[in-house]
């Protein structure tokens, strides 16, 4: 036999629910097996010149850090993820503001404020970070070369611990619905 072979219930199901599964929530011990970066999607660009306000994004132009962990092992009860790998993005660049602007970052690019918490969270875990004084104010601060290790994949193989929700959503202009996977934390593996 050649060719490719479902079972007929499955072709003759719905799409819908087949094959879909999204990363458990709980507590988990992951391994960085690579990054990735990209550009924004087309869609963004789109909706901002079309007058969306409401994206998270000052521009159309920008870049996105896409961190995988693998090896996944579930904590605390946590639901075993089987073999799934956890996708994580990272805004890095909206229009000519990047992620190390800090306070310049602009209002309208709130994705890129949550990424950088996110990622002073990752470097935390790993031991990466620093306490620094600024205008009398404590902050969190990546080590110089953090940002350009991951791109570089220079901390592939590192472990880390993540902590995952689910958060539920519908589109108020389509309708559809589904459950969105959110990193709220990352932690020491050791």
């Amino acid at each position: 036999m050649s060719g490719i072979m479902v079972p007929k219930e499955r072709v003759e199901a719905p799409l819908r629910g087949q094959g879909e599964s999204v990363f458990p929530e709980g507590s988990f011990i992951g391994t960085i097996e690579k990054t990735v970066v990209r550009t924004f999607p087309e869609f963004i660009g789109k909706a901002i010149e079309e007058g969306a306000t409401n994206r998270g994004y000052s521009s159309g132009d920008g870049e996105i850090l896409s961190v995988w962990l693998s090896d996944n092992q579930p904590l605390d009860g946590a639901p075993s993820p089987g073999a799934r790998k956890m996708f994580i993005d990272f805004v890095i660049r909206d229009g000519k503001a990047t992620i190390e602007d800090g306070n310049a970052i602009p209002d309208a690019s709130w994705q890129m404020e949550k990424s950088a918490v996110l990622l002073a969270k990752l470097a935390a875990a790993i031991g990466a970070t620093t306490e620094v004084t600024f205008e009398g104010k404590t902050y969190t601060q990546t080590t110089d070369d953090f940002l350009q290790q991951l791109i570089d994949q220079d901390l592939n193989g590192v472990q880390v611990g993540f902590t995952t929700n689910h958060r539920k959503w519908t589109s108020k202009a389509t309708g559809k619905s589904g459950v969105e996977v959110q990193t709220e934390e990352f932690f020491s593996a050791g």
